[in-house]
């Protein structure tokens, strides 16, 4: 089974508030000087592909979109067993909203070849915006199933686990199929050996341009979606923390709620048991 999965590098979600800021230019996050990391989801869904390539053989190949500094997330999945990872970089591609980023790596999936299968994290780890797996099912013209934890090998097709809001479901679909991945106890993304990091910071990385993967210049001059405004959001609320007090189960009971009655958390009325 060939096996293609879009990674994004964003900037670290666990990064303190303070270093976050927006360029006045783009509208959009500062990257300079941050740490840069692969989108969490998207490790869920290389998860995803590696169980299946471990089951059923084949192919498992890693995109991304970005500057040269992209390469760090593809090396990230060499190093986690993926056979090929591709760069897609040019000065057209720059922040690209949902509809040409989908556009961007459907073309590039077209240059690679018959695939069975696009996985993708089920929104990005900064703009949340959870589009670009169904746009890019929309650009081939196949088929997509959103928010899946699990994929497995089933007669003729694949069995999907499809999380709900009040349960799963269970989906039978044939290939070739775009999948969006959430993260699940089934997907946590493993850990990678030493001697494969290393052997994947030798690992060649194509570079391909929009010449390369057949960009329409003209259907790309235009965006659809611009951002407008983008602020972050400052918050004024103080955090603190406190001990509480007492030598027994009960003792510290009463202290809490002695606590919580103080900041008018609790009525007066309420009493400890």
């Amino acid at each position: 089974m060939n096996i293609v999965v879009c990674i994004k590098q964003i900037v670290d979600p666990e990064a303190p508030d303070r270093t976050f800021a927006i360029d006045p230019v783009t509208s959009r996050q500062d990257r300079n000087r941050l740490s840069l990391v692969a989108s969490p989801f998207d490790l869920n869904a290389c998860e995803v592909a590696l169980r299946l390539r471990d089951g059923l053989g084949g192919q498992l190949t890693a995109l991304t979109i970005g500057p040269p500094e992209a390469t760090q997330v593809l090396r990230q999945a060499l190093g986690l067993g993926f056979g090929a990872g591709v760069l897609l970089n040019d000065p057209s591609f720059h922040d690209a909203d949902p509809f040409k980023t989908a556009y961007v790596l459907s073309r590039a999936i077209r240059k690679l070849g018959p695939i069975d299968l696009i996985l993708t994290g089920c929104e990005s780890g900064d703009m949340a915006g959870a589009a670009v797996g169904p746009l890019i099912a929309e650009e081939l013209a196949i088929g997509c199933i959103t928010y899946a934890s699990r994929i497995s090998a089933a007669r003729n097709g694949l069995e999907i686990h499809r999380t709900l809001s009040h349960g799963y479901e269970l989906l039978h679909a044939s290939p070739p199929l775009v999948v969006t991945v959430i993260s699940d106890h089934a997907n946590g993304p493993r850990l990678p050996k030493l001697r494969d990091l290393l052997a994947s910071a030798k690992q060649p990385i194509p570079v391909w341009t929009a010449l390369d993967i057949g960009i329409d210049v003209e259907r790309f001059a235009v965006p659809p979606m611009k951002v407008k405004e983008c602020t972050v959001v400052v918050t004024t609320r103080e955090r603190a923390c406190a001990w509480i007090v007492g030598e027994t189960v009960q003792e510290q009971a009463r202290d809490l709620v002695r606590r919580l009655r103080d900041r008018h958390i609790l009525g007066s009325e309420t009493r400890p048991s």
